[in-house]
């Protein structure tokens, strides 16, 4: 039976972006770990059949004894259990565990799900960043790549080479657990809804701002919100937000709660600054819900401007009113018939069925296994 690892820096990402995966390899008769930090979601990956080994991995440390000690076990664990297979998704894993895999001549197969704050400007920390990637990748069997615009990137700083890579749709959208909801009822209050952690990159402070000034030309319009505080000055911004009326924070919320949020409110707003492909966009469009999002890569690909939602230059606030606005005046039917396109586009572009079939290809051919469907 071979040995597949998945190895990541988040719990409940793996449970809402990569459950379908693993149940398949599981399914195909794969022994299947996953290796990341404990969570909530813990039993649920033991129920499925996968085998679970939490690791400390802190995904904002610079200090270099924490970033050791996490390579250390890595070359430990993979030494010790050898496995046919590695993937890795996010730039930690990627960098660690795809060199310690190089160093043991272990298959590796990795996801570049976005840039990150490193790549936003040129400078040190981007080439330093770009030279652990190069390490890391570069004997990589596959790299998936979720925009053409972070392909293009890794290609031209030579961090990758092109026979490496592949481009994916995103992570997928699951299109039986995303249904479609129905657009709430003509003359409800508007609501808008930004799903995303709290820290500036996101976008959380442009929202704030865009909410205040929306809010006082159309007071009955909602603004709403949730995900984890992760910007220290949020916590004051969204009381202050909260005081004056123009903001409902729902906090973290599981995964399994976003759906109903997401179908009380009429679009999906995301101001984001950089992205790999966003799920949030892709599981509000599968509801059938606009997304207004930043004209960044990991967006453009989702929201089709004037067909299924509103592009915005990232970081503008007066650009971003100006989207809300053209929303706001938009008759009711014509929304509706926004979020039914924002749906069927999914259906067509973005099935998560697509990236969980280029895995499996992949795993087939480096083990030498056949599969099974």
């Amino acid at each position: 039976m071979s040995k597949i690892f998945l190895v990541s820096n988040v719990e409940k990402a793996m449970w809402s972006l990569r459950r379908e995966l693993l149940e398949r390899l599981c399914a195909e008769g794969y022994e299947v770990t996953l290796l990341c930090p404990r969570d909530a979601y813990y039993d649920a990956f033991q129920k499925m059949g996968v085998r679970r080994i939490c690791n400390r991995l802190s995904r904002h440390s610079v200090n270099p004894l924490t970033e050791l000690g996490l390579m250390i076990g890595y070359w430990r664990l993979f030494r010790r259990e050898r496995p046919d297979v590695v993937l890795t998704y996010t730039i930690k894993p990627n960098v660690y565990a795809g060199f310690v895999c190089r160093l043991l001549g272990i298959p590796v197969i990795a996801n570049v799900t976005g840039v990150g704050n490193a790549f936003l400007r040129r400078s040190m920390l981007s080439r330093f960043a770009a030279m652990l990637l190069h390490a890391g990748l570069k004997k990589a069997k596959r790299i998936f790549f979720q925009n053409t615009a972070n392909l293009d990137l890794f290609l031209s700083l030579k961090i990758v080479r092109k026979e490496q890579t592949e481009l994916l749709p995103g992570s997928g959208v699951n299109l039986e657990r995303h249904t479609f909801q129905n657009y709430p009822a003509e003359g409800e209050p508007v609501r808008f809804l930004m799903v995303a952690r709290k820290c500036r990159d996101k976008g959380i402070f442009e929202y704030l701002e865009a909410a205040k000034r929306i809010h006082a030309e159309f007071p009955s319009v909602e603004f709403h919100m949730a995900g984890p505080d992760e910007e220290p000055t949020f916590a004051a911004a969204s009381e202050s937000a909260r005081a004056d009326g123009f903001l409902i924070d729902h906090g973290s919320l599981p995964s399994e709660k976003i759906p109903s949020l997401v179908g009380h409110c009429h679009a999906m707003v995301l101001p984001t600054w950089h992205e790999g492909m966003s799920n949030v966009l892709l599981e509000a469009a599968a509801a059938g819900r606009p997304g207004i999002a930043s004209d960044i890569p990991g967006c453009r690909e989702i929201v089709d401007p004037g067909a299924t939602g509103y592009l915005f230059p990232a970081k503008d606030v007066d650009a971003l009113c100006d989207a809300l606005r053209s929303f706001l005046h938009l008759p009711h039917d014509m929304r509706v018939r926004m979020g039914q396109a924002a749906r069927e586009k999914i259906i067509r572009e973005f099935d998560r069925g697509i990236v969980v079939n280029c895995y499996l290809r992949d795993i087939s051919e480096l083990t030498g296994t056949k599969r099974k469907s």
